[in-house]
């Protein structure tokens, strides 16, 4: 693995192992070409068995209502006392939107995490200390949420019917 770092590393400073600097040639160019498809595939399986471990955790400390509407919507809602219904969108940005209002709100990490882990830290930050999240989210008012944001807040509020063609992002 080391020799691969290395190796890497030469090529992205397009020296030779002798030190000089050269242009790759096509041997060299089709080893780090294997070797970058190897870390990505590593790293894609690793990031698969993240998500799917962080799922199971999700799926565990939901209420039978949100793991309804998760299995149904793709997403869930969390109730905040004296702030209303919020929606937990699976994406990593603006993921949080009030069916009130409808602004959607940003809280997340600087580190990758799993999608289900961010989920999961929202609704247990909101359930808990509803304060601490709102003091550091990005908000954005609901001028600017797309048309599916639109039609899911208000499908969750009840004010429409569920579109026939049923599409869950799970």
């Amino acid at each position: 693995m080391l020799e691969l770092i290395r190796r890497w590393s030469r090529a992205l400073r397009g020296m030779r192992r002798d030190g000089q600097p050269e242009l790759l040639d096509l041997a060299d160019r089709r080893d780090l070409a294997l070797d970058a498809r190897w870390i990505g595939d590593a790293a894609t399986a690793r990031s698969r068995v993240s998500e799917a471990r962080a799922r199971r955790l999700l799926t565990r400390l939901l209420s039978a209502r949100q793991l309804h509407e998760l299995d149904r919507h793709g997403c869930f809602t969390v109730r905040v006392p004296e702030r209303g219904t919020f929606c937990i969108l699976p994406r990593s940005t603006f993921n949080v939107i009030h069916l009130q209002t409808g602004n959607l709100y940003c809280c997340t990490t600087e580190a990758f995490v799993p999608l289900s882990d961010l989920m999961l830290a929202q609704k247990l930050l909101l359930e808990n200390d509803p304060d601490r999240f709102f003091a550091a989210a990005n908000c954005r008012p609901e001028t600017f949420s797309g048309p599916q944001e639109q039609l899911l807040r208000r499908v969750l509020s009840g004010e429409a019917q569920e579109p026939r063609a049923e599409r869950s992002l799970w």
